[in-house]
């Protein structure tokens, strides 16, 4: 009933700003979708992140794309251990085992930093109408980690499909 009404709210404001009721098709009550990244030391795009529902109840993401020159010299995570150890870091499933806790609130899943190979307790929430997506990663607890905001990206993204 909530989102139903959200649903309806969000339509009459696009109406009335005079908005397509496509630009819509971006605002969404889950971080099921693509996801670009920010590398938090340069500012610049780190990648394309696509979360996805994996069983019933949880939710994952795997990397679709690296943007970084830097970065694709490592394609591979070579920092991982286990199964993930020397596996290409494009298609790799970086999150995993999130549960919806709350409306926008997302908890209880795992991390992987390809690049250090550290896997952190994640959380996520939703912003800004399902447009950002604020990613925590931490060890412990939650004020002891960072936050990384991601972008959503429309399916349609250039980004997404020349990958």
């Amino acid at each position: 009933m909530k989102k139903t009404t959200r649903f309806f709210a969000l339509i009459l404001l696009a109406l009335g700003a005079n908005l397509p009721l496509a630009a819509l098709a971006s605002v969404e009550d889950s971080p099921i979708g693509f996801w670009k990244t920010t590398d938090d030391a340069t500012g610049r795009p780190g990648g394309i992140i696509e979360i996805y529902k994996d069983g019933d109840q949880t939710l994952s993401g795997r990397v679709l794309k690296i943007f970084s020159e830097a970065e694709t010299g490592k394609r591979y995570c070579d920092n991982c251990s286990g199964e993930d150890k020397g596996k290409a870091v494009v298609g790799m499933r970086v999150m995993n085992g999130l549960t919806e806790e709350s409306d926008n609130n997302w908890e209880g899943g795992t991390i992987l930093d390809p690049k250090t190979g550290r896997k952190y307790r994640c959380n996520l929430q939703l912003e800004q109408g399902g447009r950002k997506l604020d990613v925590r990663g931490f060890i412990g607890v939650a004020w002891l980690g960072r936050t990384q905001v991601w972008d959503r990206l429309d399916s349609n993204n250039a980004d997404i499909r020349s990958r």
